[in-house]
């Protein structure tokens, strides 16, 4: 008999449960990094782009406008009436409608983000404005009042020295902007590199862990489960010879190769007890075989010979003898054999437990095992959700490409008109010289404008790539999350199958459990029988001490009878 298996507790970290467990805590944790470093770099990503839009290329958008108010429509305005190409009335309404667009964008520039420097330009550009205001308000007034000698004078002396510190104003803080745009786009690329590194980080962790998990599955579970129902199945073919491995283990194979040793032990006591018995039978039917033997030789004694009935009485008196020895003894060895036969009961019954005992382990590490797959399923579907969310930032982009194509159309167009500014200056002869001078500042601004889109531009491709880049990733991990749900699949077939061999095993051992109460009853049966035949030979041996004096007698009978024939 083997020692008790130790009792398993649940804190131990040898349990396949708690094993299975901590597998699935760290993948579990894995996923919540993955998950949370997407979402952040998202949110980053996200963040740089809308301020890209919103506080550099919306402010910038209304700052080229506004300084093609000054530059060109009020400029323009005044060389058009000036040269008579446009009326008075309608050179008044132009500079009115550019004097409204030129509030309208300042305002909405106003109501953007802006730091202490931004801040400080514009202030000093707010100043430019208002001191530009007034020389404005001089020139609607002269175009309203119709003086062409005053208009010259103005446009010559009063029109260009107002307009441009304005313009050089705007221009660096449009400056500004695109300094804005560059530091948004370096803070990106930062992130970008910071979420790529992290998760492929987080990815090679977690195929460490899949393959340390897979690795102690194979070698501490399935393969030894494989060895005990090997050495199952030789047990009930009944080969007693198997040499029981695992039991020093401290988790359930250990449980359940000490069960089998149990298990083994109680079938080779059973063995012992069938071939006592079969020898018990044996004793029992060359007993009987003697026994009447006896009876014959007593029988043919009796009506034979006279004096052969004393011999015959004296050997049935020490068959009696011998009869009551002989089940004293079976009786002595019937109790030793049904307090066997017991405690064989009782170590059948610890197997049926223990048994029983590890078809709920057996059942629990199946819950883990879908519980697994359950992750393994809302992290592919959440790693979906990132995927979209990651496309939308891309359509994003390309809506923001679009709206710095419109810019670039917008100084192409501001290019032409320059063109066109100095193509009247050159007609204008001596009086058109200022004119194209501030033609030629428009021009220069429309170039400058059209190397600053064409950069915006580019900032937005490399957003795009990184985005590209970053729908790669999560597709790796869609892939990644694929294989692990793959293989607790397979892990939860193959528990599947040891719940279904634990089953058999457990319909075996309360088989066995019914024989050993068979023998038991059939040991009770035997030690009954010994005691009636211990009885019985008592009463024999008192019988053949009878039949002998009444053969002495009878002799004695004989002989006086003889005796009296004799003297008769």
């Amino acid at each position: 008999m083997c020692a008790p298996r130790p009792p398993l507790r649940e804190s131990d970290l040898t349990t396949i449960k708690t094993r299975l467990l901590v597998a699935l805590g760290a993948l579990s944790l894995l996923l919540l990094a993955i998950s949370a470093t997407g979402w952040v770099s998202l949110m980053r990503s996200n963040e740089g782009i809308e301020g890209i839009f919103h506080d550099r290329i919306v402010p910038l958008r209304d700052l080229k406008v506004a300084s093609d108010m000054y530059a060109v429509n009020i400029v323009d305005t005044a060389h058009k009436v000036r040269s008579g190409a446009l009326g008075w009335e309608q050179g008044g309404q132009a500079i009115d409608q550019a004097v409204g667009e030129i509030r309208t964008r300042w305002s909405a520039y106003m109501d953007t983000y802006m730091d202490d420097e931004e801040k400080r330009q514009a202030g000093e550009a707010r100043q430019r404005m208002e001191q530009a205001a007034a020389a404005i308000s001089a020139l609607r007034a002269l175009l309203a009042a119709g003086d062409r000698d005053g208009l010259d004078r103005f446009v010559t002396a009063s029109l260009y020295p107002a307009i441009d510190p304005v313009t050089e104003a705007i221009g660096r803080l449009v400056d500004i902007q695109i300094e804005g745009a560059s530091a948004i786009y370096g803070e990106g690329q930062e992130t970008y590199r910071w979420s790529r590194l992290l998760l492929g980080f987080c990815v090679l962790l977690g195929m460490a862990s899949i393959v340390f998990a897979l690795v102690t599955t194979l070698g501490r579970v399935i393969r030894p489960l494989g060895g005990i129902a090997t050495l199952m199945e030789r047990l009930a073919r009944g080969d007693l010879d198997i040499l029981v491995a695992g039991t020093g283990q401290r988790d359930e194979v250990g449980s359940l190769a000490r069960s089998l040793e149990v298990f083994k032990n109680a079938a080779i006591t059973n063995r012992a007890l069938e071939e006592e018995k079969q020898s018990e039978q044996a004793r029992k039917e060359t007993r009987q075989k003697q026994i009447e033997q006896h009876i014959a030789a007593f029988e043919r004694s009796v009506t034979m010979v006279l004096g052969s009935v004393s011999s015959a009485s004296a050997q049935l008196t020490d068959t009696a003898r011998t009869m009551a020895v002989l089940a004293d003894r079976t009786n002595t060895q019937a109790g030793q054999s049904a307090r066997a036969a017991e405690q064989t009961s009782a170590n059948v019954q610890t197997v049926a437990a223990a048994t029983e005992e590890m078809a709920a382990s057996i059942q629990e590490i199946g819950r883990q095992v879908a519980s697994s797959t359950s992750i393994a399923s809302t992290a592919a579907t959440q790693a979906q959700r990132t995927i979209l969310s990651v496309h939308g930032l891309a359509e994003a982009a390309e809506r923001i490409g679009e709206v710095v194509r419109l810019i670039q159309d917008i100084a192409s167009q501001t290019n032409l008109l320059a063109l066109n500014a100095t193509i009247e200056a050159a007609r204008a002869g001596e009086a058109g010289k200022g004119f194209a001078v501030v033609a030629s500042e428009v021009k220069t601004l429309a170039a400058q404008t059209g190397r600053a889109t064409e950069e915006i531009a580019g900032q937005i491709a490399a957003v795009q790539a990184a985005t590209q880049g970053t729908v790669e990733a999560i597709d790796g991990i869609v892939g990644t999350i694929a294989s692990i749900n793959e293989i607790a699949s397979a892990i939860a077939a193959a528990i599947e199958e040891q719940n279904a061999t634990t089953g058999e095993i457990t319909r075996n051992v309360q088989q066995a459990a019914q024989g050993t109460e068979m023998v038991t009853g059939s040991i009770v049966q035997v030690n009954e029988a010994a005691s009636q035949t211990g009885t019985a030979a008592t009463q024999v041996l008192g019988a053949s001490q009878e039949v002998s004096a009444q053969s002495d007698s009878l002799r004695r009978e004989v002989e006086t009878f003889l005796s009296f024939i004799r003297a008769a």
